[in-house]
């Protein structure tokens, strides 16, 4: 990844691609902290902030005799509103940092050289987002695109981090994708679709059923999970994110079919309309 982003460095093209110049800066992130990294966004997700330390020292910001357990208790305090449902709606890079540097007086926290490198990236362009777009959102942005990274990804081990989310003590939790989903929806305007519904759902669709259909640890880990509750559960809890995204998209499709009816109704005060010969939607003339 480019480790020096600034606005010099980064060229908006032409035809609407990003160019980056000045490659003096460049870092690699491991596989292996690749996978640490989803683990910790998981384990934030689940509320467990004692394995999210956990996360941390084996990613190198802490050293191998430090106290996980007190460590843990205080990123909850720190972090705790900013990750919770309702701190997301107004989640910045920049904010989180700040919270996590006042840890750095109390414990012997070191960040790693690459990781001084992705956190100097992703404030880097989360400023150059904000001052081109002061409503910009990081989640609005990454969202849609870990998504469908968990169900494409060729990394199996990627992959079941997914059902970490949703499997919980070895049970499937409907309460964990009816929060994905409404995470998902998280900050939208009141009238706006949101995330969700301005992502490819088809094409998510299509990918997980890929992987259940390749994936045969994937697929075994998920009928267990589900395995621990009568159907009769199953059908219940699935009906009720089935009506949420339901609400969801039709949100979105009520904000466009609004749109449409003041199109129309726009065309209709001016006159605008079509007759055989004319050009379409060209105005009568009085007579």
């Amino acid at each position: 990844f480019h480790g020096d982003p600034h606005p010099g460095n980064v060229l908006a093209m032409a035809n609407g691609d990003i160019a980056y110049v000045d490659f003096g800066n460049v870092a690699e992130l491991s596989q292996r902290n690749q996978e640490c990294l989803i683990d910790a966004v998981v384990h934030a997700m689940n509320d467990d902030y004692g394995a999210l330390a956990a996360d941390l020292q084996a990613l190198g910001f802490l050293s191998e005799g430090a106290q996980v357990e007190e460590i843990g208790r205080d990123l909850r305090r720190v972090w705790g509103g900013s990750l919770s449902q309702q701190g997301l709606a107004n989640f910045s890079f920049k904010s989180l940092t700040s919270q996590f540097n006042t840890l750095l007086y109390k414990y012997p926290i070191r960040v790693p050289e690459n990781f001084s490198l992705v956190i100097r990236a992703l404030l880097t362009q989360e400023g150059i987002c904000l001052q081109l777009d002061p409503d910009f959102k990081l989640l609005d942005v990454a969202f849609p695109y870990i998504a469908r990274r968990l169900l494409t990804d060729d990394n199996p081990a990627l992959r079941m981090r997914l059902l970490q989310v949703v499997i919980v003590g070895g049970r499937f939790r409907w309460d964990r994708l009816q929060d994905l989903v409404e995470l998902a929806q998280t900050g939208a305007a009141p009238g706006e679709p949101g995330v969700l519904a301005r992502m490819d759902l088809g094409a998510i669709a299509r990918d997980g059923l890929r992987l259940l259909s390749r994936d045969a640890e994937f697929r075994n880990t998920l009928l267990a999970g589900l395995a621990q509750e009568p159907l009769a559960v199953h059908v219940r809890e699935a009906a009720k994110v089935g009506w949420l995204f339901l609400r969801v998209l039709w949100g979105a499709w009520a904000s466009r079919l609004r749109a449409l009816v003041l199109l129309a109704v726009g065309w209709l005060r001016r006159g605008a309309f079509w007759r055989p010969g004319a050009a379409p939607w060209a105005p009568l003339s009085p007579t």
